[in-house]
């Protein structure tokens, strides 16, 4: 979501994802349109803690769990 657009379709990502080669991703602006629209849950799949960092800056009700910790999520999903 370099420009914040939605990506609805199989071509939507082709080109999103040639785009991502060129162009970099405003996460801040990204993450604050997908909260938006009531999305509270992200996982973070690179390397760093780079999603986590931002988070810290953006108002609102939502997790950020890394690949490394996922099990902390996979066991806030499961019924108690």
């Amino acid at each position: 979501m370099i420009d914040q657009n939605i990506i609805k379709t199989a071509d939507d990502v082709k080109n999103e994802l040639v785009r991502n080669l060129n162009t970099g991703i405003n996460w801040l602006k990204t993450m604050e349109k997908m909260i938006s629209l009531n999305i509270n849950t992200f996982i973070e799949c690179g390397a760093g803690k780079s999603l986590y960092k931002i988070g810290k800056f953006i108002e609102g009700d939502f997790k950020i769990y890394s690949l490394n910790k996922l099990d902390e999520f996979i066991l806030r999903q499961s019924p108690s």
